[in-house]
């Protein structure tokens, strides 16, 4: 529900009737009153500014669950076509990059290791 403030005001207005009621029967000056209603005012107008431009969480949140239809990247090609922002998206294809180069190194190294041993144990043992 949206900030209505004519509704604000007037609950605000009818509770200070009430406390400045209060008040005065219990004795307080109209200078001290009056102070007091200056400062809820202020208050008053305060809270009033935030309301009137804060969005619900729940109309909010509708709205952005509405826009994103898009499915979960399953794979990172998924998850690499849905960046939007350029220079994090070749940051990332550098890194997958690098990370494919440094596992087929391994692999090789691995395999060139396995080769050796082998290749050992033919010549010393054939």
């Amino acid at each position: 529900m949206a900030y209505n403030h004519g509704k604000a005001e007037y609950k605000w207005k009818l509770w200070k009737e009430r406390e400045e009621k209060i008040l005065r029967d219990s004795g307080v000056t109209e200078d001290t009153i009056e102070a007091i209603r200056f400062y809820d005012r202020q208050a008053f107008n305060s809270d009033r500014r935030y309301y009137e431009r804060v969005q619900e969480t729940d109309t909010y949140l509708d709205t952005v669950a509405a826009s994103t239809d898009q499915a979960e990247p399953k794979t990172v090609q998924d998850f690499l076509d849905y960046i939007e922002n350029q220079e994090l998206f070749h940051v990332l294809i550098t890194v997958d990059r690098l990370k494919e180069k440094v596992q087929n190194d391994v692999w090789i190294a691995v395999f060139m290791q396995l080769f050796l041993v082998a290749l050992d144990k033919s010549i010393f043992r054939g």
